[in-house]
């Protein structure tokens, strides 16, 4: 046997397989996901900004971890609030194995992802999830194709896709890989939700053997410099207490 199945080819196991002539092996097709940003304020960066409009930071980012999970993104786009136009991107997108939508899933008034889904048929299995960041979060199927709708702040998103749509991505291929978590001593007192789980941007390191993780301020869930300072998310489970210095968390 020269590589077991289920393992993710790499460079050194093609030139392995050159070398033994194996020319064609079975391997499992890389899913294909539909990336969707809707918001009325989101332009691209070849745009200019005025006044209460933002780039969409979102849709790259989450462009990004699809590549790096192992699956493709055929189309990245941003679409205004306008039911008309959701509901027609929306039915486009049925050509690929997977949705995500970012932004328009709360209770406001141009929130309209959730209205739309449920016009074409949606079969929705949860909306709102008891974590912070990540509330508003939706799923369910349209035409038996899965559909993640994840928060439009940033943060929010990307918390949710390594939390729930990285895992359903591995599992489509096959992939036994999980979030590294590793315990670690909080240098900073943790603050505690009683209502909702929190994931918190953090530093980790080591020192002297030990794993230490600071909890980085500013902790909003549209800072994304926060989020490219931190290394690491650092879990603190509801509770009506604070986490003391030098307690233990699981950070991942």
């Amino acid at each position: 046997k020269i590589i077991s199945k289920n393992k993710e080819i790499n460079s050194r196991d093609l030139a392995l397989l050159y070398a033994a002539n194996v020319k064609k092996i079975k391997v499992y097709k890389r899913p294909t996901v539909v990336l969707i940003a809707s918001g009325d304020e989101l332009i691209l960066s070849d745009k200019k900004k005025n006044k209460g409009s933002v780039f969409a930071s979102s849709l790259f980012m989450l462009d990004a971890l699809i590549t790096l999970s192992g699956a493709t993104c055929i189309s990245k786009k941003i679409i205004k609030d306008k039911k008309h136009l959701i509901k027609s991107e929306l039915k486009k997108s049925l050509q690929a194995d997977l949705i995500i939508t970012t932004g328009g899933v709360s209770v406001g008034k141009k929130d309209l992802i959730r209205s739309s889904l449920k016009d074409l048929g949606f079969k929705e299995k949860f909306w709102k999830i008891s974590m912070k960041p990540g509330k508003p979060m939706l799923y369910g199927t349209l035409n038996n194709k899965p559909v993640f709708s994840l928060p439009g702040n940033p943060v929010s998103s990307y918390v949710c896709f390594l939390i729930f749509v990285l895992p359903y991505l591995y599992r489509k291929l096959n992939i036994n890989k999980k979030l590294i978590s590793k315990i670690a001593y909080l240098e900073n007192e943790a603050l505690s939700s009683n209502q909702r789980d929190s994931y918190y941007r953090g530093f980790y390191r080591i020192a002297k053997d030990k794993n230490y993780v600071k909890i980085l301020s500013n902790q909003d869930s549209s800072l994304l410099n926060t989020l490219s300072k931190a290394n690491c998310l650092v879990l603190v489970p509801k509770s009506n207490e604070n986490i003391a210095i030098g307690k233990r968390v699981v950070t991942s």
